[in-house]
């Protein structure tokens, strides 16, 4: 298989080694493509928030596109939804009260954003 640029593709399961660039790659291209830094400053909390149930808790339902050997794409996704939306609402107050501590922290413009969020 190949791309556009003759460059070739895979397209395999997620392994646990993976875990770093997922997330990487979560914040360099969360905010519509883009990295997410200039909206929002904490990548930890936002790659916590988009990717840890699913390469955490449902590994086996994540893929990745690797181009070259590097993750350049990922597919999460969810094969048990009631357990996704338990997770989901633990997940969400539990990330809630850790951005609460950080909050003063972040920059004027982060701190817009959590606004919003909440």
């Amino acid at each position: 298989m190949s791309n556009d640029d003759n460059r070739p593709f895979l397209i395999r399961g997620y392994r646990r080694s993976d875990r770093e660039a997922v997330r990487k790659l979560c914040c360099d291209t969360g905010f519509l493509g883009d990295p997410i830094d200039p909206v929002y400053e904490d990548r930890e909390l936002f790659a916590d928030f988009l990717t840890t149930y699913y390469t955490d808790h449902e590994p086996e339902s994540c893929f990745l596109l690797e181009v070259d050997g590097e993750i350049r794409g990922y597919l999460l996704g969810s094969r048990k939804p009631l357990r996704n939306q338990l997770y989901a609402l633990y997940q969400n107050v539990w990330l809630f009260f850790r951005a609460l501590t950080r909050y003063f922290r972040y920059n004027e413009r982060s701190r817009r954003q959590q606004r919003v969020r909440s």
